[in-house]
């Protein structure tokens, strides 16, 4: 799996999720953003998260979104255990299965933000493509404007002036 396919990522509590780090369609919202203010339109994803009142726990799990039609969410489980609860306290619980989910939570967090990061500069070079095409595209106008007599040399220097700032 490419990392750039990695959607979201969540550590989920007994069903319950914990904290969770995901990426939007930012690549779609930007171009289009850009396209219609005319610079970048850049959306960066966050980090979020919510708690449990619980004390204690029996399933502790990763939750992974990616971009695959055959399968979009994927496992990882670090605690399982349906015949007892595990109180949160319990060393068990900090040292293996917790540090363990946080751990990987965090890997896969700096992944997605890596994806992002390269989504974003991609849409720039695209933003700064078209402006750049378009400058060009009103200078041929403005050149064929003046080649017909439509606008005088002084006419020509003013509005290529404009333009090129």
């Amino acid at each position: 799996m490419n990392y750039k396919d990695l959607i979201q990522c969540e550590i989920i509590e007994d069903g319950v999720q914990v904290t969770k780090t995901s990426r939007g369609s930012q690549v779609g919202g930007a171009l289009i953003g850009g396209a219609l203010a005319g610079g970048v339109g850049a959306v960066i994803g966050g980090l979020s998260g919510s708690s449990t009142t619980s004390d204690k726990v029996r399933k502790l799990q990763i939750k992974i979104t990616v971009n695959n039609t055959v399968e979009p969410i994927l496992y990882v489980v670090f605690l399982d255990d349906p015949s007892q609860w595990l109180q949160k306290s319990e060393a068990a619980y900090i040292e293996y299965s917790l540090k363990d989910a946080r751990s990987w939570h965090g890997l896969i967090s700096v992944l997605i933000k890596r994806a992002d990061e390269e989504s974003v500069q991609i849409v720039q070079t695209v933003n700064q493509s078209m402006g750049s095409n378009l400058v060009a595209d009103e200078l041929s106008k403005l050149a064929q404007l003046h080649k017909d007599g439509v606008l005088d040399k002084v006419e020509f220097d003013a509005q290529k002036a404009k333009l090129l700032a």
